[in-house]
């Protein structure tokens, strides 16, 4: 196996390599974002001429802290994949307190959902009022549980991320030994039947030279 995928792989025995890290926080911070979306809770409304409709609110509107929280998580999970050490511990301990985050934002969103709600029933009707229970969708339990994972997840990396090589250096690596080819090339003069060479042998014609015997 080459150099740069055991720098890319490197890790304790019991510890999370850079791609697993990665994606879970990749995937932990998308997952949130998405269950942000749905409806979380619903009531229905009353005018003065009798139903109004239901109010409903998704979670990015009842707890708008959860979708930036999500985003913050995606950018430390990318973070993560490309810095240093230092840097990597501190864009996991900010997805950690990300999913904290979110997790209390959720849990106070369901703690009074009617709040929210009133506010929705005010727009569709000019008046805060709600024309009965308040009632709570499956969205807001999996958006606890992946704000949960997340948080733990961003708690345990940097004790469980190993020493990994820096992403950049794979890269200068790389870029190193291409110019190393292209060196070796140059010391030994120009490749056979390159331009160069073809020039240089049609000069030796016009001067009635044979190039052969070089």
């Amino acid at each position: 196996m080459s150099g740069d995928s055991t720098g890319d792989r490197q890790a304790p025995a019991s510890g999370v390599g850079r791609r697993s890290a990665v994606l879970s926080l990749l995937v932990g911070g998308a997952l949130l974002l998405v269950l942000s979306l749905p409806t979380w809770a619903q009531a229905p409304v009353r005018t003065a001429i009798g139903s109004g409709g239901t109010a409903s609110i998704s979670g990015a509107d009842g707890a708008p802290l959860v979708p930036s929280l999500a985003l913050l998580v995606v950018v430390a999970g990318l973070a993560i994949g490309l810095a240093g050490r230092v840097a990597r511990v501190v864009a996991a301990f900010a997805a950690a307190l990300g999913g904290l985050g979110a997790v209390a934002a959720i849990v106070i969103f369901l703690r009074d959902p009617q709040t929210s709600l009133q506010s929705v029933a005010a727009e569709m009707t000019g008046v805060r009022e709600l024309g009965g229970a308040v009632s709570t969708t499956f969205w807001p339990w999996p958006a606890i549980a992946a704000a949960a994972a997340v948080a733990v997840l961003g708690a345990v990396l940097p004790w469980r991320m190993g020493r990994w090589q820096p992403a950049a250096r794979r890269y200068e690596r790389g870029s190193s030994g291409q110019a190393a080819d292209a060196g070796g090339r140059e010391g030994g003069g120009a490749e056979p039947g390159s331009r160069t060479t073809r020039m240089s042998d049609w000069d030796a014609l016009s001067r009635g030279e044979d190039p052969s015997d070089r």
